[in-house]
């Protein structure tokens, strides 16, 4: 009789999942509680597979996205899928990884994403225009985020990397040869801490960084950190280092700033 009520639970648990991933993309989206400030069109497919053609949160576009659900993990309690974004996007985004959502939260794991460096700098006021060549990347190892109906969700628990592949930087003054930079990201109850280094022939910094959001969405940051001209450092550049003070005895410009973005 057990055997009987536990065949019985398996193929009634196999048709409900059956019936939940079969369902219109369309459909479902109708009863999701999305979001604050994330709209979805063009909705295609299934729960299992499908497609969206645009994707936009707080005003900024994402392009398309398409997935694969993993139909094992709604016996764990978690929606989790296989993605790809970004085709269609103007701001040239592109990724591709796995996200979920648990009990814990959204998270993400082994997710890749990618823009065009000069749109990542554009974000930021900077005092001089700066060019950048090539793509800045963020790799995610994993991420768990919470609070996603607030203005700005809190990072939970997270591990990941962003590079820049490119190597010049163009200012009005002269062009900077950089190298790869390269920025270790970790987060854990809405803290941030960022660690980040470079080197070339002609200049090599690092830097050490902490976020952290308060529950408004406001974000307070702290950073410090040196650079130090090498070599071939550009001489129409040496005439600027007077305003930076005087450097340590191994030739490094200490650096730090502080404030809220």
């Amino acid at each position: 009789m057990k055997r009987i009520i536990l065949a019985s639970l398996i193929i009634l648990m196999t048709l409900l999942i059956s019936i939940v991933v079969h369902m219109p993309a369309q459909f479902v989206l109708q009863f999701a509680p999305l979001p604050r400030g994330l709209e979805i069109q063009g909705v295609q497919g299934s729960v299992w597979q499908g497609s969206v053609k645009q994707v936009s949160w707080q005003g900024n576009t994402f392009g398309q996205l398409q997935w694969t659900l993993h139909p094992s993990q709604l016996l764990l309690g978690k929606a989790q899928a296989d993605v790809r974004f970004g085709q269609g996007s103007a701001m040239g985004l592109r990724g591709r990884g796995t996200i979920g959502y648990g009990l814990s939260g959204a998270y993400a794991s082994d997710t890749i994403a990618s823009v065009p460096a000069q749109f990542a700098i554009d974000q930021l006021s900077l005092p001089l225009p700066i060019d950048l060549e090539g793509q800045v990347e963020l790799s995610i190892s994993k991420l768990v985020v919470s609070d996603l109906d607030q203005p700005m969700p809190t990072c939970q628990q997270g591990e990941g990397a962003v590079v820049w592949g490119g190597n010049n930087v163009t200012t009005p003054i002269a062009e900077l040869v950089l190298g790869p930079v390269v920025v270790n990201i970790q987060c854990q109850e809405s803290a941030v801490t960022l660690k980040g280094k470079q080197g070339s022939e002609q200049v090599s910094a690092e830097f050490d960084a902490t976020l952290d959001v308060n529950a408004n969405g406001q974000i307070a940051y702290q950073a410090k950190g040196w650079f130090k001209p090498e070599s071939e450092f550009p001489a129409t550049l040496s005439s600027q280092l007077k305003w930076l003070g005087n450097p340590d005895n191994q030739g490094r410009y200490p650096q730090s700033f502080n404030g809220r973005l």
